[in-house]
C-alpha cells in the first residue's frame, strides 16, 4: 500500500505531466498541501523531494517550489539477467527503438555524424583485435545513430535504456566472440547499416538494423545451443 507522501507525489506528478500544472507555475505551499491532503508537513516535504529528484520541480529558498521549465521523468527498467529469455526481450526492445532510429538517421545525419559512425566501427575492430569485448565501442555506434535522428526524445529514451542495453550487449558479445564467424557477421551487418545511412536510404537502413538485431538473437541462440551440446 502506498504511503501518504507517495500518494501526494503521484497526484502532483500526474498534474505536471498532463499539463494541469504548467512549467514555471508555483505549487501550493507546504501548509496548503498538508491541509488539503490531511498530511504532516514532513510527509509533504518528502513528496516534493521525490518530484525534485525527478527534475519535475525546483525549490527556491524563501519562495517555494515550482514546476520545472522543462519537466522530465526518469525511465526505470530492471536490469536483465544473463538468461536467454531476458536477453531476447532486450533485443526485442532494441528492435522497437533502433529500427526506426536508423530510418530517421539515414535522412537526417550530418557529415560529422557519419564520420563518427565510421570511427566507432574502427574502434570496435581495434577493441576486438586487442582482445577486449568491444561493448563500449558497439554502444557508441548505436548511440551515434540515435543522436543522428535529431530527435531529443528518442535519444533520451535510448540513453535511459543504455545501462540495460549494456547488459544485453555483453551477453551477446560474449557469445559472438566464441566463434570468428559470428564476429565477421556483426561487422558485415554494421557495414550494411553504414552504407544505408551514408546513402540516405531510410527503408534500407531500417531493414539493415532489423537484420542486425535479428542476427544478434540468432547468434545468441546458436551459441547457447552449442554450449548445451558441448
Amino acid at each position: 500500500m502506498a504511503s501518504p507522501s507517495e500518494n501526494l507525489s503521484v497526484f502532483l506528478r500526474d498534474r505536471i505531466l498532463t499539463g494541469a500544472l504548467r512549467a514555471g507555475e508555483k505549487l501550493p505551499t507546504e501548509a496548503e498541501l498538508a491541509e488539503s491532503f490531511q498530511l504532516s508537513r514532513p510527509s509533504v516535504r518528502e513528496a516534493i523531494a521525490v518530484l525534485r529528484a525527478e527534475d519535475l520541480v525546483v525549490s527556491r529558498r524563501g519562495s517555494g517550489s515550482f514546476v520545472s521549465a522543462t519537466p522530465r521523468f526518469e525511465i526505470r527498467l530492471p536490469l536483465p539477467t544473463a538468461s536467454l529469455e531476458d536477453v531476447t526481450r532486450m533485443i526485442e526492445l532494441r528492435r522497437a527503438i533502433e529500427t526506426e532510429a536508423t530510418r530517421l538517421a539515414a535522412a537526417r545525419r550530418t557529415s560529422a555524424q557519419l564520420e563518427a559512425l565510421r570511427e566507432a566501427e574502427r574502434a570496435l575492430l581495434l577493441a576486438e583485435a586487442e582482445g577486449r569485448d568491444g561493448v563500449c565501442e558497439d554502444l557508441l555506434f548505436h548511440r551515434i545513430i540515435a543522436e543522428a535522428t535529431g530527435n531529443d526524445y528518442l535519444l533520451d529514451v535510448h540513453l535511459a535504456c543504455q545501462q540495460v542495453l549494456t547488459q544485453a550487449m555483453r551477453a551477446t558479445r560474449a557469445n559472438e566472440r566464441r566463434r570468428a564467424a559470428f564476429v565477421a557477421e556483426v561487422h558485415a551487418e554494421h557495414a550494411r547499416i553504414l552504407l544505408a545511412i551514408e546513402a540516405g536510404e531510410g527503408a534500407w537502413a531500417a531493414d539493415a538494423m532489423a537484420t542486425h538485431l535479428l542476427g544478434a538473437e540468432r547468434r545468441l541462440r546458436a551459441a547457447r545451443a552449442e554450449t548445451v551440446d558441448g
